[in-house]
């Protein structure tokens, strides 16, 4: 008993010292490493982040959307059955025929013997007035019975026929025969998976078809339909017309049928479509039609939108630190002399001209492999750019987040190894252009003459308010002469300086001493910083004075640590 329960106490001390230890381990090699761990741990794994949200959004996505992709290709299908059913020919001919069909229904109702030689001999009983005003109120019922039978097909055919026009869409599911072409979201896709990927309408319409000839055809069997015409089944002849079909069984099927059977998620092009979302590109050629998808690009899409603006602006800071530290440390050999020429390329103006050109590049690439992709993966009927200036037009509009819809991937075709490639060449250029539009900021603030460091300079110049707390006006002139402010206090004894106040009093008796090693003790401190920024301009290697800006650079950072030393002396020598 006394064991088991040493035993959690034992568990504790254990994790905890696993935990410190690795926390040493972890600083350790941080130390060591600072450049590898700024860079997978600020950049490389929060971009991987925003892909995982993508695959995450998409996949929820595709449960919403796909069974309303599906009702819209089986609308659409049955709609062309229809149309090519109800063939306007047939109808035509049966017009034209309508006045012999309607007298020879006349005389099928009357006593009127038809002779084989064609002669119609009446009985007896029926008079020439009788027969010719009989027919005559027959075919006035007739030509309007035709009149609405007419009116009824072109109602039909207008309302078939304006949807049977509308292409099948293939965002959200893939259809193709799995028992040969494999499952539907390979990785990297196979000649004929990409071939089967771009006929999937016709795949869809002979799934539809086979699944409708089924249905009917087991409802003729079944007599469900409220007995059906037998012949239909047993005759040979291909059905021409409505006429040919057995109503009931006819719309049951038509109804009741679906091209789904062989389809499946296409988890690919839904995290695409997320991925849009998230970087504010969104193209235009697919978006959630159901409320359920709606509510999930609203509020998941939000959240993801916030961590992309909040993982780019750090990804494009970190980049640039690091390069600008890559450029310090580069250096060339000329005439066996060492030269820190690098340094020149941490100029403002240099830099941004410099992360321009990443960025164009960038966009060029992008570009390139756009034009390789739509070569590769066009589809029958599908408009792809076919020159070069168009792909760098799409490579442009996406990386600068305008996406105008011109131009896109097509989802068809788009497989999750497109996705990942796709997707990181997106957020590469997209930190590139963010640490760009960093370096124009710098530049404008430089051109404009606004300084990088206010908050130093908001705290060189006291606020109004500050001014007044005093109530002795002379005591508050000196004060700001010599650099403190007023104090609360009325009793001038009881004053102190700016530093004192700043820093926590120990038990040394001398006030002055142990403010001024206070100062020079802490980390971080505006003496330190510039003392540190100094030291690093003056132990420059050979062949700096070469540029102007960082003589002059140099120059006034020694006179603010001068300066800056000169006022912490004033202010701790003892009076």
């Amino acid at each position: 008993m006394e064991e088991n329960s040493r035993n959690p106490v034992v568990q504790e001390d254990t994790t905890t010292s696993f935990l410190a230890t690795l926390r040493q381990r972890y600083r350790s090699a941080r130390a060591k490493f600072p450049r590898s761990f700024a860079f997978f741990l600020w950049v490389f794994i929060p971009l991987w982040l925003l892909v995982f949200l993508s695959l995450l959004g998409g996949n929820w996505l595709t449960r919403f959307e796909a069974p309303k992709e599906y009702a819209t290709n089986d609308a659409v299908i049955k709609a062309r059955f229809l149309f090519n059913l109800s063939n306007p020919g047939i109808y035509q001919e049966k017009l034209v025929n309508l006045p012999m069909t309607c007298f020879y229904d006349y005389l099928n109702e009357t006593n009127v013997t038809r002779l084989p030689d064609g002669r119609l001999v009446p009985d007896e009983a029926i008079t020439t007035e009788m027969l010719l005003s009989d027919l005559s109120i027959q075919m006035k019922e007739c030509s309007a019975h035709a009149k609405e039978v007419l009116d009824l097909h072109n109602g039909r055919q207008e309302q078939v026929f304006s949807l049977s026009i509308v292409p099948l869409t293939f965002n959200w599911i893939r259809c193709w025969d799995q028992q040969v072409y494999g499952r539907h979201n390979p990785v990297q896709p196979t000649p004929e998976q990409i071939l089967a990927a771009g006929n999937q309408t016709l795949f869809y319409e002979e799934t539809w078809l086979a699944d409708q000839a089924r249905l009917y055809q087991g409802y003729i069997r079944n007599e469900t339909t409220g007995g059906g015409n037998e012949s239909d089944t047993n005759s040979t002849t291909p059905c021409q017309g409505l006429t040919c079909y057995n109503r009931l069984a006819l719309d049951r099927s038509v109804a009741e049928a679906t091209g789904r059977h062989g389809c499946g998620s296409n988890i690919a092009a839904a995290a695409w479509f997320f991925f849009t979302v998230m970087t504010t590109v969104g193209y235009g050629n697919q978006a959630p039609v159901t409320g359920d998808g709606r509510n999930l690009v609203t509020f998941l899409g939000l959240l993801s939108l916030l961590a992309f603006g909040t993982i780019l602006a750090s990804a494009g800071s970190i980049v640039s630190i690091l390069f600008e530290d890559f450029a310090k440390r580069l250096k060339w050999n000329s005439n066996n002399r060492k030269h820190s020429r690098a340094r020149r390329l941490i100029n403002v103006h240099i830099e941004c001209l410099w992360w321009f050109l990443l960025t164009f590049l960038w966009i060029i690439f992008v570009g390139e492999r756009s034009a390789t992709f739509w070569k590769d993966r066009s589809i029958p009927g599908g408009e792809v750019p076919n020159k070069w200036w168009d792909s760098m037009w799409f490579a442009y509009i996406s990386l600068t987040t305008i996406g105008l819809g011109d131009y896109f991937l097509p989802p068809e075709v788009l497989f999750l190894g497109d996705v990942f490639v796709f997707v990181w060449l997106f957020l590469m250029g997209f930190t590139l252009f963010s640490g760009f539009l960093g370096k124009l900021s710098e530049v404008l603030r430089h051109w404009t003459g606004t300084s990088s460091d206010l908050e130093n300079e908001l705290e060189k110049v006291p606020l109004a308010s500050e001014d007044n707390d005093s109530d002795n006006p002379s005591e508050q002139t000196n004060d700001e002469e010599n650099g403190i402010p007023a104090s609360d206090s009325d009793d001038p004894s009881q004053q102190t300086n700016d530093e004192e106040s700043r820093f926590p009093a120990t038990d040394s008796d001398d006030q002055s001493e142990q403010t001024y090693d206070e100062v020079n003790r802490i980390p971080g401190s505006d003496l330190t910083r510039l003392l540190e920024q100094w030291l690093q301009a003056v132990t420059a290697e050979e062949g700096i004075t070469d540029d102007p800006a960082l003589v002059e650079r140099e120059t006034a950072l020694l006179e603010q640590v001068l300066d800056q030393r000169k006022k912490i002396e004033d202010k701790t020598t003892p009076s």
